[in-house]
């Protein structure tokens, strides 16, 4: 569990020991988050077992509200005391709004080991979607991890519903890689099939080469098909110079030779048109190309 933030709010509250101070609240005025991100608390029994033997070695996180006191970390200890049906439970009561409250919860969670990495992208998308991190670097302070991983986690919740249904359902755990590959793959059947079939990361990424390869000799095509047409409209399309003979570009205003004023805006203007269409599609889609 990431302590910083209830460090920070507990602090100058200390015992001579150097243990953060901490009330013993009744079990009864305590409840749980009912925003908390984590659905699921595996192995309440064990643990209840645990702290009747040995106590409750890490107090449980709370806010004070109207009701009582909210649990923002440690709900898993609250509900393993309660399994025990002890009377009191050790917990810091901290200050915190909404946001923070979220926050809190979601970073214990993002810390815990047990979860898959689909469960944390999910966690930290959620974080970031709380409006708490102006950028993806603050984020990745936050959680302490590289801007580069909040990068992949964002990716890899982007799947389909029936991919995301099973992931959860399942309890599957799929590496991150695995996950930021399958989100690249556009269409959503392929995307399906290649999960259903139990992909590795390298199939999946050799699958978006071969449609990226595709799709840039397509486009090499589109252009050449573009090129040829330009070069189609000024074979087609005879200017000449009325004085010297000079064979010119219906884009000239001057004939170079001689001087001459030209101007064939009046004869070509269609023709004018489509180049500069044809020219304009060709600088904005196929520049890399």
């Amino acid at each position: 569990m990431n302590l910083s933030a209830i460090n920070q709010a507990t602090k100058g509250k200390t015992k001579s020991g150097g243990i953060s101070a901490f009330s013993e609240l009744e079990l009864s005025k305590v409840y749980p988050n009912p925003n908390q991100p984590r659905k699921a608390f595996n192995d309440i029994e064990e643990l209840a077992d645990s702290i009747v033997t040995n106590g409750l070695i890490q107090p449980i996180a709370v806010v004070k509200t109207d009701k009582g006191y909210m649990v923002i970390s440690g709900e898993r200890r609250y509900k393993a005391s309660l399994y025990a049906k002890l009377k009191t439970i050790k917990a810091h009561i901290i200050k915190a709004d909404d946001k923070k409250i979220l926050e809190l919860a979601l970073v214990e969670n993002i810390q815990r080991d047990d979860l898959t990495d689909f469960e944390k992208a999910k966690f930290i998308n959620q974080l970031w979607a709380s409006g708490n991190y102006a950028k993806k670097q603050d984020l990745a302070t936050a959680i302490g991890k590289p801007a580069t991983y909040i990068s992949k986690v964002f990716k890899a919740v982007k799947l389909s519903d029936e991919i995301i249904k099973d992931i959860e359902e399942n309890k599957k755990d799929i590496g991150l890689e695995v996950l930021q590959e399958l989100s690249n793959v556009k269409d959503k059947d392929k995307q399906l099939e290649l999960y259903l079939d139990g992909a590795k990361r390298d199939d999946i990424r050799d699958y978006n080469q071969s449609q990226k390869d595709v799709k840039i000799s397509r486009a090499k095509k589109e252009k050449i098909n573009l090129e040829q047409s330009l070069e189609n409209i000024f074979l087609d399309t005879e200017c000449v110079c009325e004085n010297c003979g000079t064979d010119l570009s219906m884009f000239d205003d001057e004939c170079e030779e001689c001087n001459t004023s030209t101007d064939f805006s009046n004869f070509y203007s269609d023709e004018r048109e489509k180049i500069t269409d044809i020219t304009t599609l060709i600088n904005e889609n196929f520049k890399e190309l």
